[in-house]
């Protein structure tokens, strides 16, 4: 009892209780290391090719890939390698993303131009783009005219970008996560949009009552393997909204994605393109969607009607018509109430 009251006094003198933290995290499960090995054997000549990718753990930053490309050319009956080289081991970055760096790389050098981006760790700066759009719209005659013009000049760095993406299922303290890299700045929403499709999967995007209600950010630690939301201020918040709302828009202006993916590369990624260096990653957000509870409710009602009215239209004074009609499309509307509580219930266990 003594024990319980100087606890209670502790944390009454404290002000709030401390959080305890466990001494080790939990459990979970091993994550393959995958190997492709491809080799063609003719006569005494061979040649072999083979890459491995392996994953550490939960996290998505820690994956690491290593290719090793051997030939060995037969020469009076006994085999000489005749090339060999062996990369070292990073994380496996897309081919086109690659390409764009080396491209990027190589104009910096020609040009000489050498700073702090250009160190260890951090990718090259991509070149600044000065563009104008402009619309024209009016009516001119030969005796009168009126015109309207709107014009757009917009200067923005132009280089890759890439993206940590990640949903936390409901009682994991690791999200599933996806990098995304877009090689051409101009297609960062589509890309956005067909990882988030991709990380949610064809169960839970078009069988959920669900939808990506916002955005928020956590940081990701490689070496010890742990996740921690951040709180932003009431800027951070709204700048995520606004990220959301443009995310949601069917048509991005160009000028518009490319401030976007400049703003992914310094707020996010700390303006690096390594991976294991990224600061932030965006996580999804869902909830349930108005949209889809309507459309699931309202569309058996009217379809009911619809078919009611159809079938009733036949003879409208006929007794046995206007049973037969409306008893059909009763029918239809319970299938459509039995439809909207399956699809509640895949909803829940689609999105765990």
């Amino acid at each position: 009892m003594a024990a319980h009251a100087n606890d209670a006094e502790s944390t009454g003198n404290n002000g709030a209780s401390q959080k305890i933290s466990l001494e080790q995290r939990a459990p979970t499960g091993p994550i393959a290391t995958r190997t492709w090995n491809i080799y063609l054997h003719y006569g005494m000549n061979l040649v072999a090719y083979g890459a491995l990718l392996e994953q550490k753990d939960q996290c998505i930053r820690s994956r690491l890939a290593r290719k090793k490309f051997d030939a060995h050319v037969g020469e009076g009956g006994l085999p000489v390698t005749a090339q060999a080289f062996n990369e070292s081991t990073t994380y496996p970055y897309s081919t086109a993303f690659q390409k764009i760096l080396r491209e990027q790389s190589r104009r910096q050098v020609q040009a000489q131009v050498h700073d702090e981006e250009n160190s260890v760790g951090v990718g090259p700066r991509g070149q600044v783009q000065t563009s104008r759009d402009e619309w024209h719209f009016g009516l001119t005659t030969r005796w009168f005219g009126i015109t309207r013009t709107s014009v757009i000049k917009f200067e923005t760095q132009v280089q890759p970008v890439y993206l940590d993406l990640g949903i936390f299922p409901r009682g994991h303290s690791s999200p599933r996560e996806r990098i995304v890299f877009i090689d051409k700045p101009k297609q960062l929403f589509r890309k956005l949009r067909w990882a988030v499709f991709r990380l949610r999967g064809l169960r839970s995007t078009f069988f959920s009552l669900r939808h990506v209600k916002g955005f928020r950010l956590y940081r990701c630690n490689a070496d010890n393997r742990t996740h921690e939301r951040i709180d932003l201020d009431s800027n951070g918040i709204a700048d995520l909204q606004l990220l959301l709302d443009t995310y949601k828009n069917w048509h991005v202006p160009n000028y518009i994605t490319l401030a976007w993916a400049n703003w992914i590369h310094q707020s996010l990624n700390g303006s690096s393109h390594n991976v294991l260096k990224g600061t932030y990653a965006l996580e999804l957000v869902l909830d349930w969607s108005a949209t889809r509870i309507s459309i699931i409710v309202l569309l058996p009602v009217l379809l009911s009607l619809a078919i009611g009215l159809w079938l009733n239209s036949s003879d409208w004074t006929d007794l046995a018509t206007i049973q037969t009609a409306w008893g059909t499309a009763s029918y239809v509307v319970t299938a459509g109430g039995l439809l909207a509580a399956l699809l509640g219930i895949l909803s829940g266990i689609a999105d765990k």
